[in-house]
Formats: structure tokens, sequence, C-alpha cells
């Protein structure tokens, strides 16, 4: 999701976890952003930053020396992010209605009362200099018709915290040019000398802990009243978060900084030493232990040895005087980074002498630490901490903390499993005898297993174990897509490529051992594998266990233990012995019997879900595992999952059995077997009275009552998989299920977890999409009465399945406009419901139209159809919560908040505008009904059609046909190609609406903002201040005039449609054309257009007849839009002459009637057609005769493009004689 505060800047867009600038500018000769502006607080920032992030001319000794200058001038600045210089009572005397202030070299400015009393707000808010507080008022009231519905306070108040967030950023950029191999020596000693010292380290340290959302929020809600409405407090969070995550970074650039640890260390060590164990252990303190531990790093020890050796000394010296430490667990997560530390260096051959210096046993310092129980501190601090996974070094420092201690410390490892395996055994035995252990466990190991896990996946893959009762399981949250990347790489390390002795640690969750350690260590084999390689590699660990290693678990034991569980529940046993099944296998030992009616053990019930989590993450990533675990002929895991699924086993298992089927029908081939093996074993099948049975009966009896439904959603996951192979005639009871069991009455029924139900919406949801995706609605299939078109007839008619998917997205659009969350629950399950309704209207016309007969008609088939307008205006029972359309409206104006869902609701407000041409003035009256809305869909075509704003579309014109295809996996297109192509539906949608609807209200003008009732002469507008739609769009002809290639821009997809919307707009019937005209010509737009470079460049592609071959797409597009230049400069000709203009016209005829210079093919050309020529270097008008007709004839550019814009087919035109255009005369003029 983008940012919404990328609407504040044109020129310097950041992207919230990226590092480098998009974009590359010189040094400016004079720079503007001096002390001669010292009170441009926001347009100052703006500049400096625009400056630091984009300079990379570190080879010009000029542009380094104006860099160096500009860094000296904003020292204060850049080293004091967030503090402000204070209040000054001479310039609060100066804030006096109608008085005058000096700001800059702007000249003196008159102060009205409204921005005299804002400014002193500002200014008391933020504890800011007067001046400064008047320049973000000043330069808010600027802005501010980019906020619509915000005030002019709160958009001050978005400005304050956009600056610091560009000071931020620009600080960041200087640190890290500190870490360049080759940077000038200008360069270096001012930012080292500036930066990298304990004030300013000491600053952001406290920054850490005291600028957050909450205190921020609070301060503003409850002393200046400076928080604002829904959309104020989604930009305020998100410059707020984005600023911390910066300036975490920061903190680590200096603590990584060359000759600095140590001082680091100084300030962090008596930080963490003071904290008691009562303390709460904030996102400050996880801050200091990760910036402490990274000066001894393996990267620190790398790059700087001699200075990590002393930092060892002074640490190593630290954590020996555990009393002087407040939390001795404390201390014992840095004993181990210690120990790893000096281990480390002592095997390095870089520095003997560095490493001779240690002579204390560093086995006897790990072991302290593991008995000050340095891993549950780790995961329970560090990992489990709120802001552990939004930052890159966090996750680096912890992860290869761990990993270092099972390299360099393998006896160890082997050590604390032994402790925690004699622990385990402890507490079985006192759970047999009914007693209570004399004291806690430590469980080392366990914690050690579990901080892996986190570092990778912070909540808990379905595992049971730790609350097998409980009911709750939050997802997994979302990770930022570099945090993603990042843990990808890190679990590649586990991989085929990767260490040897990482993948022989993962070998050891195949060794006998306790059945929790085996889950623990099949839980973070689950979590760490992230790609191909490490699945492979998963998979080889496994597989390489053969059927007769006694105690040893692998592939082999598990489909045996499947096996005999199968076997038990189909012969009906009433007890089941100790050694069969997972007992076995988890290393439980002999039991007792144990009654099929109770539950399973907890233990093998946990190791039977953690198997198959564990299987099916397998083979979703390795084509390969997946055809091995399939073809098995030993195995048969297929019909053994589905066969325990039709038993009466646990519902926590049967989920992930499900699941597992679904993954292992992901191949065409595979899907067939689990839909036989499904039918065979009757998982879901209708009984004699046309009832369903199987998962349907445990729905009702069992999930409903619990209100968790494990299974369910486990079969919901293989149906998404299934159905998108061809349904066989068994599947058809499982679309019963899925439509009428879980869908229809989704919003009826209780849920302990809503996240569970909107997971289970979103899943079906996107089955059912996969169905209807791939459904041919003819008329064979009508005449059969295929289940699938019967699903598709309910989705387009007022059923109970179309009521669902409607609340569905009801719901997500009313929490959307309540919620102060970023993030919905209800989010991904609307996007999946828009995407399976337009799928749906898709496959409409040809169960409707006419010529041809109707699919519905040929089959002489009794079905009915609503019309769109009754499913898409209707409310269906809840007026108050509005129709689909104004459900459509809201996405497409949250296009840059969820780009998805606008873009599936853009393309359905293009099937509904397209049904017949009145449907455009009934959609208008519909939306007008609520300004709010209106105005909000006005600013995003506004947002979207700006594509220099923020640089947020990225949508070229070869992309088009590539993301056509992409849509049935539109979640992985880049976003900047989903708004492009929402952009561009947009255009459609409004060109098509001027040009068949231009006497009434059309969207065209409804979302380019145009006042209802206008006529030629009237203006455009009720607002003339207000940005819309139609100055993006003449932006963006700007753009295209400018530019030399402009179909190479990245979004040059636009220029077509936007030609197109901007031709009907000025069209001889259009009532606004006279006013948009003038405007046009006010800034010679439609002059310049035809003398573009573009236009040039059509006519040198004369004679390349392979262009429409090599880039077909380009070609064409490139001819449409020189007709629609044409056309638009045939319109303003013919104003022009009619309202008797003679120079303006003069001018649009010696354009396009001149010769074409830059022409020359140096080829013969005859009078019928045969190629022509040109001489370069003539720009003169020539007529041509009888006496002229030998010569090479030179081309004007009207006709070289009236020759370009043919088929190949065509015979040339003719260049005619011109009569009354002499070139002389026009010369001499």
């Amino acid at each position: 999701m983008n940012s919404p505060f990328h609407l504040l800047s044109n020129n310097c867009p950041l992207p919230a976890h990226r590092k480098t600038p998009c974009s590359r500018i010189r040094v400016p000769e004079s720079l503007p952003y001096t002390n001669k502006a010292n009170f441009r607080m926001w347009i100052k920032t703006q500049g400096v930053s625009q400056v630091i992030l984009s300079f990379d001319g570190f080879e010009n000794a000029d542009d380094v020396k104006r860099v160096a200058e500009l860094i000296r001038n904003e020292q204060w600045r850049l080293a004091n992010v967030l503090k402000n210089p204070g209040p000054s009572p001479a310039d609060k005397a100066k804030m006096v209605p109608g008085g005058t202030v000096q700001l800059g070299d702007d000249g003196p400015i008159q102060l009205d009362a409204t921005i005299a009393s804002m400014s002193l707000k500002i200014s008391e808010a933020f504890a800011l200099n007067e001046m400064q507080a008047l320049d973000l008022v000043l330069t808010a009231e600027i802005k501010k018709m980019s906020f619509d519905g915000l005030g002019l306070g709160l958009v001050a108040v978005v400005l304050y915290y956009d600056a610091h967030r560009l000071l931020a950023h620009t600080l960041r950029a200087l640190l890290e040019w500190t870490r360049r191999e080759e940077l000038p020596a200008a360069l270096s000693s001012v930012i080292k000398s500036s930066f990298v010292n304990r004030g300013v380290f000491r600053h952001l340290l406290d920054l850490t802990a005291s600028f957050t959302v909450h205190n921020e929020f609070q301060t503003l809600a409850t002393k200046h009243q400076g928080l604002g409405n829904l959309l104020h407090q989604n930009m305020l969070r998100s410059m707020i978060e984005e600023t911390q995550r910066v300036l975490l970074d920061c903190v680590y650039l200096i603590v990584g900084a060359p000759d600095f640890a140590q001082a680091a260390v100084t300030d962090l060590c008596p930080l963490l030493k003071k904290l008691q164990p009562g303390d709460r252990f904030g996102h400050a303190h996880m801050v200091a232990w990760t910036a402490l531990v990274s000066t001894i790093s393996p990267k620190a020890l790398q790059m700087a040895p001699n200075e990590s050796s002393a930092i060892l000394s002074t640490l190593l010296e630290e954590v020996r005087n555990e009393t002087a430490w407040g939390d001795q667990f404390l201390c014992g997560s840095v004993q181990l980074a210690v120990a790893v530390g000096i281990r480390r260096l002592q095997l390095s051959p870089v520095d003997h002498a560095a490493a001779a210096a240690f002579d204390a046993d560093m086995d006897v310092l790990a072991g302290r630490a593991i008995v000050n129980h340095a891993f549950e501190i780790i995961r329970r601090c560090i990992i489990q901490n709120d802001g552990f996974h939004g930052n890159e070094t966090n996750i680096q420092v912890a992860d290869a903390l761990l990993k270092s201690f099972i390299l360099l410390f393998p006896p160890k490892l082997m050590e604390m499993e032994r402790h925690s395996e004699d622990e385990l055994a402890g507490l079985d035995e006192c759970a047999a005898n009914g007693s209570t252990p004399s004291h806690a466990p430590a469980m080392h190991f366990t914690h050690f297993l579990e901080s892996m896990r986190e570092i990778y996946q912070k909540k808990q893959p379905g595992s049971v174990l730790s609350k097998l009762e409980a009911k709750v399981f939050k997802p997994t949250e979302q990770l930022f897509p570099h945090i993603e990347a990042l843990l990808d790489e890190l679990s590649a390390q586990f991989g085929l490529d990767g260490s040897q002795q990482l993948v022989q640690f993962c070998e050891m969750a195949t060794r006998p051992q306790h059945a929790m350690h085996s889950v623990a260590f099949l839980d973070l084999l689950y979590s760490i594998c992230r790609t191909q390689s490490t699945a492979r590699s998963l998979f080889e660990i496994f597989y390489q266990i053969g059927p007769n290693d006694d105690g040893w678990v692998g592939w082999e034991q598990f489909m045996t233990a499947l096996r005999s569980y199968e076997k038990l529940f189909r012969d009906g046993h009433p007890t089941m012995a100790s050694t069969m099944g997972m007992m076995g296998v988890m290393g439980i030992g002999k039991k007792e019997n144990i009654n099929l009616e109770k539950s399973m053990h907890k233990y093998e019930l946990a190791g039977l879900v953690s198997w198959c989590n564990l299987a099916t993450k397998i083979v979703e990533l390795d084509e390969k595992a997946s055809m091995i675990v399939c073809d098995e002929r030993g195995w048969t895991v297929i019909e053994l999952a589905a066969s325990l699924v039709a038993a009466p086993i646990p519902l926590t298992l049967k989920g992930p059995l499900l699941r597992l089927l679904g993954a292992l029908g992901q191949r065409k081939a595979a899907a067939v077997r689990v839909w036989t093996a499904l039918a065979s074993f009757r998982v879901c099948a209708l009984d004699e009275n046309g009832q369903l049975g199987g998962i349907q009966r445990e729905l009702e009896e069992k999930e409903c009552s619990m209100r968790d439904y494990p299974s369910t959603l486990g079969a919901a996951h293989m149906l998404r998989s299934l159905l998108a192979h061809p349904l066989p005639a068994s599947g058809h009871s499982f679309l019963l299920f899925l439509s009428k069991s879980i869908v229809a009455p989704l919003a009826q029924r209780s849920y302990n977890n809503v996240h569970q139900m909107w997971e289970l919406a979103t899943v079906s949801l996107e089955a059912l999409h996969n169905l209807v995706h791939q459904t041919h609605a003819d008329t064979f299939a009508v005449q059969k009465r295929l289940p699938q078109v019967k699903i598709l007839l309910e989705l387009l008619n007022d059923s109970p399945l179309f009521r669902s998917v409607f609340s569905i997205i009801s719901e997500d659009v009313l929490v959307s406009l309540h919620s102060h969350t970023l993030h919905r629950p209800s989010e991904a399950a609307a996007a999946a419901a828009l995407r399976l309704l337009l799928a749906a209207v898709h496959r409409l016309q040809p169960l409707r139209r006419m010529q041809p007969p109707s699919a519905i008609r040929a089959a002489d088939s009794d079905a009915l159809l609503a019309t769109l307008e009754s499913l898409f205006f209707a409310p269906f029972g809840q007026p108050e919560r509005g129709c689909l359309l104004t459900h459509i409206a809201h996405y497409i104006s949250k296009s840059l908040e969820q780009p998805l869902h606008a873009l599936y609701a853009a393309r359905l407000l293009r099937e509904l505008s397209a049904v017949r041409p009145s449907m455009h003035t009934r959609i208008v009256h519909m939306l007008k009904m609520s300004d709010q809305l209106h105005h909000s869909l006005v600013r995003s075509v506004r947002r979207l059609l700006n594509v220099h704003e923020g640089g947020i579309v990225r949508y070229g014109v070869e992309e088009v046909n590539y993301l056509m295809s992409a849509m049935s996996s539109v979640e992985e297109v880049d976003i900047g190609m989903v708004q492009g192509e929402t952009a561009r539906l947009l255009l459609e949608v409004m060109a098509e609406g001027a040009e068949v609807d231009v006497s009434r209200e059309n969207l065209a003008s409804f979302l380019l903002g145009f006042e209802q009732v206008a006529g030629e002469a009237e203006k455009l507008f009720e607002n003339d201040t207000m940005l819309t739609g139609l100055h993006a769009l003449i932006d963006l002809v700007e753009s295209f005039i400018e530019s030399d290639s402009p179909l190479n821009l990245q979004y040059s997809a636009l220029f077509e449609p936007a030609f197109r919307l901007l031709l009907r707009l000025v069209s001889i019937d259009a009532p606004r054309r006279m006013a948009i005209l003038r405007h046009l010509r006010s800034t010679k737009s439609i002059y310049r257009l035809v003398r573009s470079p573009f236009i040039q460049k059509q006519a040198r592609n004369l004679l390349d007849e392979t262009r429409f071959e090599v880039a077909p797409t380009g070609a064409s597009v490139s001819s449409m839009i020189t007709g629609d230049i044409l056309h638009l400069a045939a319109i303003e000709l013919s104003f022009l002459l009619s309202s008797g203009q003679i120079e303006q016209p003069r001018a649009f005829y010696e354009a396009l009637l001149e010769t074409n210079a830059e022409l020359d093919p140096h080829e013969q050309s005859t009078v019928n057609g045969a190629e022509a020529s040109t001489l370069e270097g003539c720009s003169t008008l020539n007529t041509y005769d009888e006496t002229t007709m030998c010569q090479p004839p030179q081309q004007p550019l009207l006709f070289c493009l009236l020759r370009n814009g043919r088929t190949v087919s065509m015979d040339l035109p003719v260049v005619p004689t011109f009569a009354c255009f002499d070139s002389v005369k026009i010369q001499k003029r």
C-alpha cells in the first residue's frame, strides 16, 4: 500500500522502506537552500533532501564542495531531527492581524487574522519558531487543494511531520555515504564531525523511546486539537512510523561507523545494566541491545577486527561481573554474544594476536549464558518485541547470533538438548504419577528452537502443542517486502547452496528425541522453509531416512504413521496400541490403551499437525518434491489423507490434511487423483435423501457449536487449488458445500476469532473465482445444468450467494469508513469478492446476448438473469449501507491506499457503464447523492492521473498486454502497473461517457469535477482554485509534448486514452469545449503537440514498413495518438478560422504544410504513389507541378503523417499542388 503522504511532494517521493532515491539530479550551481531561507521550513527541507538523496557526483570536485557547504549550513537541523528552534518573543510580537513580516527573500507578507492565529497555534504545539510556523501555514495554504477535507491547521501539521521525515531520510543518506569505499575527504570529514558523535547518537537513541505514534497522537489530541479525521490520522501514522524506521537505521549506521563503536558501547551498556527484572523491556531497550550486539557481530568483526577486539575486551569485563547488572537474564544474552564473538575471533585467521589476548574459556562463558536464560530473553524480549520485524538490522543481528551459536558451539547445543530431554522426561514421569514437579524446567533448547522459528515467522504455523485447547490463532502479521526478501535470503542459508553445518542442524529433526522437541523442530523447519532451495534441502533430509532406521523420523515413518491411523479407523477398533501411529514416531513410548472417542494424545496430535504443515509447505514450493510424494507407490499419501479426513479424527488434524491434499492438487494430474480419492471415501457426498454428509455434518454438529472451523478452512484451501483445474462430476457436492454451507451463511455463524472468519471468506471466494474463471457459459453448459453454470447464475441473481458476497464488500467498506487502522481483517476478503463478481459479470453477455442467440435461449432454459442495474443499484435490505455501485465508487476513491480493490472496482464500473448510453446518467445520479463521495472520486482521479505526484503509475505501452494476461494472479503484479491500469480504465470510462452522452450528465464531467450545469461560455468548476483530473490530464499532455520519446515513459500507456478523452471533451457537440479549448490555447498545447518531437519522429518513420511487425503495440498506439493530435488540430483550426483569427491558423498551416527537413530517404518518387523522399535541410513549403515531378519531391509534415498512418496494402497519397500557399510569399512574411 502506498503511503498517503506521497501527494505532498512532486520532487521528493520517498518510499517507506527504500534507502536510495529513484531519480538523479545534478547539484545546482547556486543552492537556494542556504541561510537566506532560514524560515522556509518545509520548502527548504524538501530542497535539501532532494539534493542529498539524488546526489551522485562524488567525482566532481565542484559538486562535492557545494554539497559539503550545504551540509554545514544544515548541520543543526539534521543533527537535531524532531527538535525545533524555540519560540521567539520578538517573532511572536509580529504575529498580529494586519502586520507585515519578511520571510527570506520573498518580500513582505501581510498577515490576516486566520494566518496569524494558526501560526501561533502551530508554534505552541511543536515548540516551533513563529516564523517557521508561519511558513508551514503559508505552505499549507498552497498545498491545501491537495488535501480535500482537511483544514489549514491540519495540513500544516502534516507538513511539519513530513519535514522531519525528509530530514530523517537525508540524515540516513549522509550516514550511508560513510560506508562507501571511496568517499571524498571533504564529505567524509564534515559528515563524521557533524553526525557521528555521541550527542547525535544519544539524541536518536532517546527518540526511539519517546517518538511514537501513541505519544504524538496523545499530545495532538489532548493539548492542541491537532488530530483530524481518519484520513489525517492515517497520514500522520504513516509518516511517524516511517520516521521511526529511518531514525532506527540512523542509530545502527552511527554504531557501525568506523571508530565510533567503542563510544557507542559506553552509552549502551549503562542503559541495559540499570534495567531491573520488573521493568518493562521496551522498544528502546531492544534497539540498545541490538546496537550493542551489532558492534561484535560477524560483519563488524570482518570489517574492523581490531576495534571489535577492543570492544570484546570491554564487554567481557562487563559480563563477568553479573552482580553489576540489574537483570541477570539480560546479562546472559550479552554473555552469549560475547562468547560467540570471541570464539569467532579465535577461529579467524585474520588476527591471531588479537585472539590470543582472550585466555578465558568461551565454553564456560557460553554455558553461563545458557544458565542465565539467554535464549529465553532473546526470544521474549528481543524477537517478540513489536518493532523487531520492522528493521533489517534487528533480524540480521539476532539471526547471525543464533546461527553462530550453532556453528561455533555444537557441543553446547547437544548438551542443551540432553538437559531438555531429561527435563521433559521428568515432567512426563510426574504427569504419569500425578505428582507436581519440584521446580519449573528451564527448557533452554526449546527456547532456542522457538527463537529461531520466530525470527522467520512470528506466529505459530498451526501448532497445537503450546495451547492445545486455545481457539484463537491470529494470522502472521504483514511484513514489508524488503523484510520478506531478507528472510528469504536468510532462509536460503539452510538450503542446498547454503551452509553444510546448518543443514546438519536441520538433520537433528530426524533423530530420536522427545515429542516436544520434535514438534518444535518441525515448526522451526516450517518457518525457515521459504524458498525452493530450502524446501528441496528439507525434503532430501527426511527422504534419506529409510523405513528400517529405528527411532529416526523421515517421510517413510510419517507415511507409516498415516497408514497405521488409517487402518485403525477403517477397521473401527475400540482401542489402539501404543506403538501404533505417531505415538511411536514421536518417541512418546508405550502408553495405556486410549479410547478412540477421546482426543488423541496432545503430542501425537501436535506431531501430525506439524508434519502435515511442513509437508504442505515443501510440496507448495518444490514441484519435484510434490511429484515424488504423489507418485511414490509405497506411500499413497493422497488416498491415506482422504481416508483419514473421512474418519472421525480431531478437527484440528483434518484441516492440515485437507491443506496437504490441496497442495498436492496444484498439479493437474495429481488433482484428478485427489478428486477420485475424495469421492471414493465420500468425504463430502450426497446421501439417499439428497443431503450432504461427511465434512458437512461435522460443520453443523461440531464446528458450529465450538465456533471454530479448522476443518472447513482446510477444505476451502483444498478447493481453491482443485478448482483451478477442470471440475469432474465427483466435485459437484463440494461446490454445494462451498457455496451453500460456507459462503452463503458466512455472516450468520458465530466465530471465536474474526480473523478466521475473514480468512475463510477470502479462501472460499478465491476458490469460487477459480471455478468461474474457467467456466464457459455456452449452450451445452446451460443445457446440461452444469454446477459451475449454476454458481454463475447465482452470482448474477439476487440469491443468498450474491447477498453474502455483497455483505462482505459492504462490511469492509463500513469498517474502512470508521477504522483507524491501515490494515483491516476484511481487506483481502473484499478484494476476493470484487474479483469474483468481476469474473461473473464478464460472463454475463454470452448468457444474455440476442445475436447470435444467447446460451439460455439456445438451450431453451428457464434460467433467469438479473440486470446489472438491479445488482448494482439495489441496497438488498440495507439502505443505510449503500449499494454495490457506491461501494465500487468508495474503492476507486481509495485507489492509492487499496490499489487492487480500486482496479477491480474500475473494471466493474466499466462493465456497468458499457450496458447502454443512458447508464452514465443513472450512475451519476446515484453517486452524486453524496457530496463527500463525489469529492473523493474527483480527488482520486486527479491523483491517479497526476503521474508527477510520487511516481505512482508505472505502466508502459508494451506492459498492457502483459498485465491483461497476468490478471489471474494480479496480486503478483507490480502495484505501479495495477494503478496504471486503474487510471487507464477510468480514462476509457470517461472517454466513452463524453462520447455517448454528451448532452446530459455523464461520468466524464462527474469524475473531472465539472459543474453539473454549464454552458459553453461558463466556467468549468465551481471553485477555480481546486485541482481536478482535467488539470492532471493537461499535465499528462504537457509531459507528452516535452518528452523526446513519450512512449518510453513509465506511464506511456495512459497517453492514447488521455488524448481520446481530450478529443471527446473538445468535440463539436461537447458543451464545455470552448472553455477547455481556451485553457489549452493559453499554453499553446495543441500547437506544441503538432510541433512535438513525437510528431517529427512519426514523420521520420515514413518508410519503416516493418514497425508493425517489430513492435505492433507501440506502432498501433503511435498511429492512434497521431490521429488524435491531427483531429485536435483540426478542431482548433476550425474554431480559430470561424472566429476570424489569422495569425494562429497561419502558424498551424506552416507547421503542417511546411517541408519536413528531417526526412532523407534518398529515394525517387512518382505520381502514382511510389516511394517519396525529401531533401534534408529544406524548411520551406514547395509547390508541385508537372515541371517538378521528375525531381525528388519534398513532403510536408501533414502528408508524411498521412503516409505513415496508412496500412501496407494502401497506395501512398499523392502530394497535391498547393494553389493557395505560395512558399515564396510565406518566406517573405
